[in-house]
């Protein structure tokens, strides 16, 4: 197997100075490794009075790493940024690598061997691997065998392997599937779509370093923006698990109280309707009604829910 496949590693970027140095670091001995890569930085409209542009314009002169760069003229909150880097990615394929994430020296060269091994399978999207934290520890469970060719629902609900994961994915699915995405989606909302058609070969291999403590992160800021898109992407995503429920009934509750806590809130602070038509659902958002109310109402009187 000595070709070499050519990627575009994108990184959404947004007042990321402090981090994309660091990033660009641990690109370079990457490269060291494994060259044939572009890395395309696509900034989402940062408001720290330039300071992230002059940092995205020496990494763009590094002289090592081709770098591509996009400025975003509006803020998406991220949702555009993957997107629009996949329209300029030349690279067969696309690793999606957040700016305070690092790539493990080695993880071009493991998914290059695993594309030429897997690629002919039917549906074949990709390869898709394992994260760690800052202490190298892995973020979630090991997979009951090495490699799985799998879909991403079938892995986290059947298999259970919960935990960070890390896609390579064909740049033309990447264009397809986040192109639908807007302010208030995860990347989660492209993957959940693309998994009921596609899947990856899971392999149980360390690629990235994951960063589990940003304190600028949505999640540990505790905020809820854009209620009534993240609102959809539950309901979706509950929708396309129905047939996990009996492999994964914890979960599927905790989704299903969420889901309708969002759709509470989207009606009672934003205004917008959210029409659940699956009979299914509704009988569990009847009987776990009392306690999405809860949450929804603890919501609102911390005044965490922005509709934006």
């Amino acid at each position: 197997m000595n070709e070499k496949i050519f990627f575009s590693i994108v990184t959404p970027v947004y007042r990321g100075r402090y981090h994309l140095l660091k990033l660009l670091n641990s690109l370079l001995e990457v490269y060291t490794r494994y060259p044939n890569f572009e890395w395309i930085l696509v900034d989402d409209c940062s408001n720290d009075d330039g300071k992230t542009i002059e940092t995205i314009q020496y990494a763009e002169g590094n002289g090592v790493i081709p770098v591509k760069v996009i400025f975003l003229k509006e803020n998406f909150y991220g949702s555009r940024s993957t997107y629009y880097g996949a329209q300029i990615a030349t690279g067969s394929y696309i690793l999606i690598l957040d700016q305070d994430d690092h790539l493990l020296p080695d993880a071009l060269e493991i998914m290059n061997d695993y594309i030429l091994k897997f690629s002919h399978l039917p549906d074949f999207a990709g390869v898709c691997g394992r994260c760690v934290n800052s202490a190298g520890n892995l973020i979630g469970v090991r997979l009951p065998e090495r490699e799985i060719y799998a879909s991403d629902l079938y892995i986290r609900h059947f298999l259970k392997i919960k935990g960070e994961m890390f896609q390579c994915t064909k740049t033309e699915l990447i264009a397809n599937y986040f192109k639908d995405m807007q302010p208030g989606n995860t990347n989660g909302f492209a993957w959940s779509r693309l998994a009921l058609r596609h899947k990856f070969i899971y392999i149980d291999r360390n690629l990235r370093h994951y960063n589990t403590s940003n304190p600028d992160s949505v999640t540990n800021l505790k905020r809820i923006r854009y209620v009534a898109v993240i609102t959809q992407q539950y309901l979706d995503y509950l929708i396309s698990i129905k047939k996990y429920i009996a492999k994964d009934f914890l979960y599927f509750i905790r989704l299903s109280i969420h889901t309708q806590r969002f759709i509470l809130l989207s009606q009672r602070k934003c205004q917008h309707k959210i029409v659940v038509t699956d009979d299914v659902l509704k009988i569990y958002f009847l009987l776990l009604f009392p306690i999405s109310l809860l949450l929804c109402l603890n919501d609102l009187y911390r005044k965490r829910v922005f509709c934006d």
